[in-house]
């Protein structure tokens, strides 16, 4: 199976100079752990719920002041929708996250998440192993 085919294409985006606070909200909103960071459709990086945390809350910092370009993680990695899902929890592992922005060329197509993941390819050893691997590395 093919990352393509359990991608979601219907992302919550922000831009470079969003606010901390605005994109908490997004994600308050969208239900969801992180927010790829894109300029004119081009990845730019990610923030996570654990970017706010450790890098704004934990500092003092306000997040209605802070933009998340400075916190965002910048180098990213990525998959690209030819690849095959097996390779994914390892990346996912290595990288500590349960999410991977999908890029066509250097533009933003998607994002795969472990969770979809698990539920579109089942329970494999490598998905299981990632998810400890991540959990244990929070």
């Amino acid at each position: 199976m093919k990352i393509r085919e359990i991608m979601s294409t219907d992302l919550a985006c922000a831009a470079p100079q969003t606010t901390v606070r605005e994109v908490a909200d997004m994600m308050r909103r969208e239900d969801c752990g992180s927010i790829p960071i894109t300029r004119d459709g081009q990845l730019m990086g990610i923030i996570t719920d654990r970017d706010i945390t450790v890098r704004v809350v934990a500092e003092g910092r306000d997040p209605g002041a802070v933009q998340v370009e400075d916190v965002t993680t910048p180098d990213v990695a990525t998959v690209s929708p030819d690849e095959d899902t097996g390779e994914a929890p390892e990346r996912m592992s290595l990288e500590q996250g349960r999410r991977l922005p999908m890029v066509e060329g250097d533009r933003l197509a998607g994002l795969v998440a472990m969770g979809k993941l698990a539920q579109k390819v089942g329970p494999t050893t490598q998905v299981g192993a990632a998810e400890q691997s991540i959990t244990r590395g929070a």
